[in-house]
């Protein structure tokens, strides 16, 4: 249901407002989206490239992106058994693999 008229307030606390929060929270969105991409393609998909612009903001987003993506694709190409467990069909026996 949508109403227009609705606020939410979301309080968010002085130390999630700092770059090095950001970097290491997209850092962590890198490894899921790799996980993610790597599930759906079946295989390790590739490294991405860091681009590099003016704005601080989004350097510290996309840097930190671009290391964790890196970061867990590198992780499972060296890991035969990570990768194993990445593409298993589910997850209920939740033993994860000796890397």
């Amino acid at each position: 249901m949508y109403n227009s008229k609705a606020s939410v307030y979301h309080y968010v606390s002085k130390d999630r407002m700092t770059f090095d929060y950001l970097y290491k929270r997209t850092f962590a969105q890198g490894v899921s989206d790799s996980y993610t991409q790597i599930r759906a393609a079946r295989h390790v998909t590739g490294l991405k490239q860091f681009v590099p612009s003016h704005d601080e903001l989004q350097n510290t987003i996309n840097k930190g992106h671009t290391d964790g993506f890196n970061f867990h694709q590198d992780a499972v190409k060296k890991s035969p058994k990570l990768l194993e467990w990445v593409l298993k069909k589910d997850y209920f026996d939740c033993k994860l693999p000796d890397v």
